[in-house]
Parts: C-alpha cells; structure tokens; sequence
C-alpha cells in the first residue's frame, strides 16, 4: 500500500480473530526516504498504532480479536517526510471464523 490509503473489510460479526504481519517496501531509488504511520482498527477503536519500521523488516504475527465486530479498517497514513516513498507491506493477513 502507500500512504494515505485504507483498506477497509466488512466483517457483519463473522470472523473471531485477524492475523497480519508487516514490513516496509525496500527497493526503488531512496530505499530509506518512507515514514509513515499505520493503524488498525476495529469498529473505530485503535487496536493497533505502529510507530517507525525498518525498511526489509517483518514485524509481527499480530493478532487482534474481531469478535462480534463489524468493521476492520487497516490505515497507512504520511509521516513526517510527508507522501515521499512511503510503501508499506501488509503480509500473510488472514481473518479467522470461529
């Protein structure tokens, strides 16, 4: 993804657990230029604020309970070099029914 995108999924309190892992894109002519915020969230509330990752790392599995809920949004957001090479990875996500 890059930054200042979302993707949002309508879970109508199907799905138990969601499962990602994350890393930053690191190619391209300033590998090191991207910061960016990324969040999820879960009917609105911040479940996850991930603060600066290294580019060619993978963080995680995280694991957040969706139980019940109706909505997951997944947010990449500018930071503080603005929209410059910000390309975010979200790897190997998953939704799990109960």
């Amino acid at each position: 993804m890059h930054s200042r995108s979302s993707l949002v999924f309508e879970l109508k309190g199907e799905y138990q657990e969601f499962v990602t892992s994350f890393g930053r894109w690191m190619t391209g002519p300033a590998p090191g230029a991207g910061r960016h915020r990324r969040r999820i969230l879960v009917d609105g509330q911040k479940r996850l604020t991930q603060g600066r990752v290294r580019p060619g790392t993978l963080h995680g599995p995280v694991r957040e309970d969706v139980t019940r809920a109706s909505r997951l949004e997944l947010i990449v957001d500018y930071g503080e070099n603005g929209d410059v090479q910000d390309r975010f990875n979200w790897v190997e996500s998953g939704l799990i029914r109960p």
